[in-house]
């Protein structure tokens, strides 16, 4: 999905990795990888898709490393999920914040989640 205007494009992607070579295929993860902005206006969209994700697979980890901006909207997207994946028996990891996105989840008490 892209953004409008002069708005840098945010988009996201997924697929299943295991968590370590010798586990097998049940042990997967699927990984959602949002690229760009999460802001106002694209945490709904990155809020939707790992709703999506925790209701279809038990371990569900975002991948934060190609997120250049993360806003308040974004953390209360991935309490939303947090709480779902609580409720439906997944677990909802997120790893690779950096810059103002691992920053951002500090303040917000969200290091549980890596």
């Amino acid at each position: 999905m892209a953004g409008t205007g002069g708005t840098p494009p945010f988009t996201f992607s997924w697929h299943t990795e295991s968590a370590t070579p010798a586990n097998p295929p049940q042990d997967e993860q699927l990984i959602v990888l949002p690229a760009g902005e999460v802001d106002l206006a694209t945490a709904p969209l990155l809020q939707r898709a790992l709703l999506i994700a925790v209701d279809r697979h038990p371990r569900v980890c975002c991948d934060l490393s190609k997120v250049t901006f993360f806003s308040a909207a974004g953390v209360t997207a991935l309490l939303v999920v947090h709480n779902r994946a609580i409720q439906t028996g997944s677990r909802l990891t997120a790893r690779r914040p950096h810059g103002i996105t691992e920053r951002v989840l500090h303040l917000a008490g969200l290091e549980h989640m890596q």
